[in-house]
């Protein structure tokens, strides 16, 4: 899968689909009050400070990037290569997780 800008604009899309008042904790957590500086904070969470502003100029990396390495920080490193772009990646991060969440449990 490869990053693109295409993954920022779907997040900023469905973030534009929400309710402002359901945003009310991410918007304070991130010091901001409205969709386009939500995403730009959250793609700056996502990115190495010192490159962010040393070679992107203040811009985060795409979202796509961002649940890429949250795949990997999740122990998620191998999925298919059919994965085309971020969605379909969440969904396998969400799927691992509850996967692992039970195998964990006692019988």
């Amino acid at each position: 899968m490869e990053s693109t800008p295409e993954s920022t604009e779907r997040l900023s899309s469905l973030l534009g689909k929400v309710r402002a008042d359901e945003l009310t904790e991410l918007y304070e957590r991130h010091g901001v009050d409205n969709v386009p500086d939500l995403v730009t904070e959250i793609r700056r969470d996502g990115s190495s400070t010192i490159a962010t502003w040393v070679f992107r100029s203040g811009e985060g990396v795409h979202y796509d990037e961002i649940v890429m390495d949250v795949a990997t920080k999740v122990g998620l490193k191998d999925y298919p290569a059919e994965v085309t772009d971020e969605t379909e990646l969440e969904l396998l991060v969400v799927q691992h997780l509850v996967r692992k969440h039970f195998d964990s449990l006692s019988p």
